[in-house]
């Protein structure tokens, strides 16, 4: 599997520290020379800092301190800003129109303090390519352990859950990183395959957790259990009132996460 060579970045300049960026430098850098990647950045305010005052003035002192680090690696890259005050809309657009294939955004603060705005959920709901919420918190230049989440005791997520873990093998493989498996469910009713989850992520069986209970708790205990530093999960994307209602599984998850949230639609 290939991808994430044409990367988004958001960029929000009322932040001093963009982990997306950071990110996005040492996915760029840790890759060779047959495989390169273009970073796009688009600086636009969150929608939490409009009119407030929050946004400082940035001037190209500042433009110039947040591309050091990519002329440094000699990272092809470019620069679009967005005066809209559709935050999510715009970034929607950006990436439909530069044919990205991954978007990164920062997401700040601790998970007892994050709060998911509606722009942002709104842009959840919507994307069309994988996109990761970059925490804030300080972590290791590489990926050391990464968990993918599965449902694979439903038929309906099979081919979701078939690119969870292709995506999840091939971050493991380019981090050097340990592969985790976490599949919550609800009885034993519904008990996943476990010999056959172990034939499709081709992980340990010590790596595979199967376990019961609310699957924004599962994920999160198995995630402090195994120091992820990114969940990978699948969402599916919906229409009509049921993309409008909040408090879905995704939305718990991020709230209790402190890792960095990859979902691939």
């Amino acid at each position: 599997m290939s991808g994430e060579n044409n990367l988004l970045v958001v960029i929000n300049p009322a932040q001093e520290v963009q982990p997306a960026l950071n990110r996005a430098v040492i996915n760029a850098t840790g890759r060779g020379a047959d495989d390169p990647v273009h970073i796009t950045l688009l600086i636009c305010s969150d929608p939490k800092n409009r009119g407030n005052g929050a946004a400082p003035q940035r001037n190209k002192a500042w433009l110039d301190e947040l591309l050091q680090p990519l002329a440094a690696g000699s990272v092809s890259h470019q620069v679009l800003f967005s005066w809209s005050d559709d935050w999510a809309d715009s970034i929607l657009s950006a990436a439909e129109t530069n044919e990205n294939d991954t978007i990164l955004i920062s997401h700040y603060g601790g998970s007892s303090d994050k709060v998911l705005s509606d722009e942002l959920w709104y842009l959840l709901r919507n994307i069309q390519v994988p996109t990761t919420l970059v925490q804030d918190q300080e972590r290791k230049g590489a990926r050391e352990s990464i968990l993918v989440a599965l449902k694979a005791q439903n038929e309906k997520y099979h081919e979701l859950n078939a690119r969870v873990i292709d995506k999840g093998r091939w971050l493991a493989e380019i981090y050097g990183a340990e592969l985790h498996v976490v599949n919550a469910y609800d009885d034993a009713m519904d008990f996943p395959d476990q010999e056959q989850l172990l034939r499709e992520t081709g992980v340990p069986r010590a790596n595979l957790n199967i376990k019961t209970g609310a699957p924004e708790q599962v994920i999160k205990d198995v995630a402090d259990a195994v120091n992820a530093d990114l969940l990978l999960i699948g969402t599916a994307r919906r229409t009509g009132l049921r993309a409008a209602l909040r408090g879905n599984t995704i939305e718990k998850i991020i709230d209790k996460l402190d890792c960095d949230i990859g979902m691939l639609v």
